[in-house]
């Protein structure tokens, strides 16, 4: 908001408290008859003022919690006017009535200045944020002063009347002057501090200014005791100084900008650059911005949508739009062309990253089985021991095919079933049986495990038969056979230590050899998986 807006916004402000002073000194004289009842003109006039303030705050205030604690000011303001016509003007001979009345007539002076401390604690704040621990504690202090002050006819320690109607106050009226005056004067302190420290400070003589006539008409009443007069006329009362004081407080915050408002926004589309025109409803009004760019060719589109109260229509320029359209056209179509190129690039990619896999595969088989299969090609070289050696030789081929086979589907998969160890020891058995071996497998339990744990007791079990290949006539082997064992071997052959490969020296503590006169018992552990 530009400093001309704000002069002329304080300027007129000033002159409705000036006017407003005016007729009430005329209320408060002869020279006006004054209708139903109403002890001042004034009331009578202050109260549509509340009204339309609370409504232009309603429309106005952009943060939600500050809007509606002006609202609620504007109500209890309107409650002190509403009050005081009722106690003198219609219910005074009713003395309990008019007693009730008088106690109502504290409450605004309680919820006012608390109302103000919450709003201006909330300025400048997230609206989503939660309000400070002390604020719900203040209200709840509130709202027992004010059960107390109701209920003072119980306890008199607010009011004490006398039997001849006189009065004085008790201490509790003290608590409840301290209370208005504190969170008042905090109020203040709080807006004038954040008026200090954001970039309406240059202006802050205006609420200031207008706070201080307040407060001086506050002071004047409260060293005499009552309303200042000039020749007999009463110039104000407490109840319209206490008005004029929040209501300058605050509604100075919104003309000098320390509350987010809905104001200048006609200023701000008039001068706009965007082309664009509101239009009331009935057709009678219309807001027009200074660009007046109403073309027609294919760059500029003319565009209208409803709005409250109305229509606005405004042109949309979609030059910039039409040349990023001719350019992703042209992106895309080229893009077309390249879609086989990248198409086929991603299949050599798929493909080489496919034989990579498997060569890397293939190369950990050789590395894997390279010990067995310089000792398969030595015995093949062997012409002369070829025939007594072909069953042992048959039992290393055997492990080479089917440990190969382990290693590929660790591959795709880091654990693999047990039944792949089952099949590899079985046609493992297929060839010990030629020698008229007993051999039994039992498979326990289905599961999986680690890759390199079932390799690792195919390795167990390869060492196992060809050492015993021409030396025990039985041999037993189960898979799983319980919880935490992968694979028991039992066999009348010898088993020991160290005969174990060293290609699994890594699992020697997953391995058990038990032995007695007759028969050794070789465990190796693991978990299974389901």
């Amino acid at each position: 908001m530009n400093l001309s807006h704000s002069k002329k916004a304080y300027l007129n402000f000033l002159v409705m408290i000036v006017i407003l002073l005016i007729l009430d000194l005329i209320s408060d004289s002869d020279i006006l008859y004054r209708p139903f009842h109403l002890n001042s003109l004034f009331t009578v006039i202050f109260c549509p003022i509340l009204i339309i303030w609370g409504y232009s705050v309603c429309s106005r205030i952009i943060m939600p919690q500050v809007r509606h604690c002006l609202m609620l000011i504007a109500f209890s303001l309107l409650m002190l006017f509403v009050i005081r016509t009722c106690k003198w003007d219609f219910f005074k001979p009713l003395q309990d009535i008019s007693t009730f009345l008088w106690y109502m007539y504290y409450i605004p002076f309680i919820t006012v200045p608390m109302l103000s401390f919450h709003a201006s604690v909330r300025t400048g704040t997230d609206p989503g944020s939660k309000a400070p621990v002390y604020i719900p504690v203040l209200w709840g202090f509130s709202v027992i002063l004010i059960i107390s002050i109701l209920t003072n006819n119980l306890h008199g320690k607010l009011l004490i009347i006398e039997n001849d109607h006189s009065y004085h106050h008790g201490w509790l009226y003290s608590v409840f002057l301290i209370h208005s005056i504190i969170l008042t004067a905090a109020s203040f302190v709080i807006l004038f501090r954040k008026c200090h420290l954001s970039c309406c400070r240059r202006q802050i003589y205006i609420p200031l200014s207008l706070c201080i006539i307040g407060l001086v008409m506050m002071i004047i009443y409260l060293i005499i005791n009552g309303s200042p007069t000039i020749f007999g006329i009463r110039l104000y009362m407490i109840q319209e100084v206490y008005c004029l004081l929040f209501i300058g407080l605050w509604e100075g915050c919104i003309i000098i900008g320390l509350l987010p408002s809905n104001t200048q926004y006609r200023k701000l589309f008039t001068i706009s650059h965007t082309d664009a025109e509101l239009i009331s409803a009935d057709r009678s009004t219309t807001i027009d911005s200074l660009s007046d760019d109403h073309g027609t060719d294919g760059n500029l589109i003319r565009r209208e949508n409803p709005v409250s109260g109305g229509i606005i229509r405004w042109t949309e320029d979609r030059k910039a739009i039409n040349r990023l359209n001719t350019e992703l056209s042209e992106a895309n179509e080229k893009l077309r062309e390249e879609q086989d190129l990248i198409e086929e690039e991603n299949r050599i990619m798929e493909e080489y990253s496919r034989y990579e896999t498997l060569n890397r595969l293939y190369d950990s088989i050789a590395e894997h089985t390279r010990n067995k299969a310089v000792q398969l090609e030595k015995a093949l070289s062997d012409t002369e021991g070829f025939e007594k050696g072909l069953i042992p030789n048959l039992l290393i081929g055997t492990y080479i095919k089917r440990c190969a086979n382990m290693v590929l589907l660790s591959g795709m998969s880091k654990e693999i079933p047990l039944e792949e160890l089952a099949l590899a020891i079985r046609e493992s058995f297929e060839c010990m049986s030629i020698t008229g071996m007993d051999c039994m497998l039992t498979k326990g339990t289905p599961g999986k495990a680690y890759a390199e744990i079932i390799i690792a007791a195919f390795d167990l079990f390869e060492a196992i038969a060809e050492k015993n290949i021409n030396l025990c006539s039985v041999i037993s082997v189960s898979t799983s056979p319980e919880q935490g064992i992968l694979m028991k071997v039992e066999t009348d052959g010898a088993f020991e230590e160290a005969d174990i490969p060293d290609s699994i020296n890594m699992f020697r503590s997953y391995i058990t050899i038990e032995t007695d006169e007759d028969e050794t018992c070789i465990v190796f552990g693991g978990d299974i998986h389901e």
